[in-house]
């Protein structure tokens, strides 16, 4: 198995890094996130930066809350900037199943589609997978 994992905080979240498939992915439990919220995206973005990863896909299918409006400007000033000077092409959500959850994700994916990423909600990660491999064909 290619993951390594980048964070792990029981009970809220856990990222790690597929190398053969050069994507950052992440499974949050809940938000914000008891203060695990920026030291898990820090990592994401540490990766992305280090290992050049294209995707970032993010699983909310069964997170409770939202991110705090905080959390929130910080993915806007920091994580998306980072993202985009790394290269990131694309950031897949898994669609949230709660409706809370829901409003949350359309945020960042708005706020993520203004730095020109293509944002695209999926309903599991075989989906994400087939997704990325259709639209992002080998590109190197």
């Amino acid at each position: 198995m290619s993951n390594k994992t980048l964070y792990e905080a029981k009970g809220v979240c856990r990222a790690w890094f597929d190398a053969a498939k050069s994507q950052v992915a992440v499974t949050w439990d809940k938000f914000p996130g008891d203060g695990h919220f920026r030291p898990c995206l820090d990592a994401q973005v540490k990766a992305v930066e280090v290992e050049r990863a294209r995707f970032v896909i993010v699983d909310v299918r069964r997170t409770t809350g939202v991110p705090t409006q905080e959390d929130q400007q910080y993915l806007v000033q920091t994580v998306f900037p980072a993202y985009k000077k790394a290269g990131v092409q694309a950031i897949v959500t898994l669609v949230p199943e709660s409706a809370v959850a829901k409003m949350g994700a359309k945020r960042w994916q708005s706020s993520g589609s203004q730095f020109g990423f293509k944002m695209y909600e999926v309903g599991s990660f075989d989906d994400a997978d087939a997704l990325l491999a259709s639209e992002f064909k080998k590109a190197a």
